[in-house]
């Protein structure tokens, strides 16, 4: 009986920490095939599974990087080098409750600074949250890299599994 307030405390305490930090929703890991470096996103909800931010987890070495949803409209970098933005994110209309479309935006020749476009949606179906493209849930994005003369140049495509 001694352990019934230890239990109650241990409760509380969970309960407080879930309430702050939220829940976290894997959403898909991105790779780019030009070393072990990739990233996780994820999506954190509030305890009524509304989208509170948009995280990027960086392996190895679990680097998190946090966007709140009050800055998903705008473009989010989630790439840069030397100062300058490669690859970016725009969720708009963005909805905490239903998701948004979401617009990446990468290089696809930085010789040139030709980038492209690739569209997908955020959106909570079958019961959570899941990224998907042309109506197809996938939770893998590879980069292909286009190369120069061996040199990176940009992004000649990008295959979801």
């Amino acid at each position: 009986m001694k352990q019934f307030p230890s239990l109650i405390i241990f409760w509380l305490l969970f309960s407080l920490t879930q309430a702050i930090h939220g829940k976290d929703h894997f959403l898909a890991q991105i790779t780019s095939g030009l070393g072990p470096k990739s990233y996780n996103l994820i999506v954190e909800t509030d305890d009524q599974n509304r989208i509170i931010a948009i995280k990027t987890r960086r392996r190895p070495g679990d680097k998190v990087k946090v966007y709140p949803a009050a800055i998903l409209e705008n473009p989010v970098p989630l790439a840069k080098s030397v100062g300058i933005v490669l690859v970016d994110l725009t969720c708009k209309p963005f909805d905490p409750q239903k998701g948004c479309p979401i617009e990446i935006r990468y290089p696809y020749n930085i010789t040139v600074a030709a980038f492209k476009r690739f569209q997908a949606k955020l959106a909570f179906t079958k019961g959570k949250w899941q990224i998907t493209a042309n109506d197809k849930a996938f939770t893998k994005m590879h980069l292909v890299a286009r190369k120069f003369i061996g040199i990176l140049i940009g992004v000649k495509k990008i295959e979801l599994h």
